[in-house]
């Protein structure tokens, strides 16, 4: 199962602006599911974080095609989707995670027009800055777009670099050519960079599923 979060800074998009991101892991045999969560200023980060951990809850406890049960659960998510992968990396079904073009330290965006509509506490930008919590855990590959601006390449590289200094099961890719945009362009295409650097990475150390049997 793979499960991917939508980007939008948390505050616009939809998961239907981003169905094209399935059709990567449809063509590698996963089956798919678009979370979506109530965007901002409606909800705060908190809620927002606390809707994703309810989705995966839900899912794990539940029956039929869209369960988890039994299943090795990737999580991705791309931008603001890339933070909330990280903050849930270590769910219990969460087997693999994929945050793409993640935003993992929300300090700097407390002082830009982003937060007009997020109003950022100082906890919430303390609990949900996957840079502020790097401990082992759930095997993971942080991507960023080689052609993104510094900064997203720089809160990638260095999330991703002090994941790996606990943990041996954390891989750092970045994709030639790509924007932050054209980031989910790549995820769509089976035969791109980050669809076969997943499947690669799931062959060698992809842990049990820990959620319900």
């Amino acid at each position: 199962m793979f499960i991917f979060i939508h980007g939008g800074y948390w505050q616009s998009s939809t998961k239907d602006d981003f169905a094209l991101c399935a059709r990567g892991p449809l063509a590698c045999g996963f089956d798919v599911v678009l979370a979506e969560y109530t965007l901002a200023p409606d909800a705060s980060m908190t809620q927002i974080v606390e809707e994703i951990a309810a989705l995966l809850d839900f899912l794990a406890a539940s029956e039929g095609a869209a369960s988890t049960r039994g299943r090795k659960v990737i999580l991705s998510g791309h931008s603001a989707g890339g933070q909330l992968t990280a903050v849930h990396r270590n769910h219990p079904s969460v087997a693999y995670a994929l945050p793409i073009s993640g935003l993992f330290d929300l300090a700097p965006l407390a002082q830009t027009y982003l937060n007009d509509k997020l109003h950022l506490t100082r906890n919430e930008i303390e609990d949900f800055s996957p840079l502020r919590h790097v401990i082992a855990g759930t095997p993971m590959t942080v991507t960023v777009g080689a052609s993104e601006l510094p900064e997203l390449v720089r809160q990638s590289r260095e999330y991703a670099d002090a994941c790996a200094k606990v943990d041996a099961r954390v891989n750092y890719l970045e994709v030639p050519g790509r924007t932050h945009f054209t980031m989910c362009d790549d995820l769509a295409d089976p035969h791109g960079v980050q669809m076969p650097a997943l499947m690669q990475a799931l062959s060698q150390n992809m842990s049990p599923a820990r959620g319900p049997q």
